[in-house]
């Protein structure tokens, strides 16, 4: 089975995000997953594994209540956290 790589679907094409090793005009065959359920490795997965495996770091506890946080509703919770100021002025403000 080959990799599993993420896309962005735009204007009825798929794009992938990384780099596809394929000659040109290949055929392949596409699995459509949703995000939530692609388990999509990156860089650092190996290096996340080799320190579990050597006891360095343990696995956080999986969380599948927690949805990720819109692109949108991102910005606007940094735009009202920002509104107070700077977090370092608040912590020493507090520390008085």
């Amino acid at each position: 089975m080959g990799p599993i790589i993420a896309a962005v679907y735009k204007k009825g094409a798929l794009y992938p995000l990384t780099r596809l090793v394929l000659n040109e005009g290949e055929t392949v065959h596409l699995r459509i997953l949703e995000s939530a359920e692609a388990e999509v490795p990156d860089e650092a997965t190996p290096a996340l594994r080799a320190l579990i495996a050597a006891g360095l770091v343990q696995p956080g506890p999986s969380r599948p209540d927690v949805l990720p946080v819109s692109e949108q509703r991102r910005r606007e919770l940094a735009q009202t956290l920002g509104a107070a100021g700077p977090l370092s002025d608040l912590i020493i403000e507090d520390r008085g």
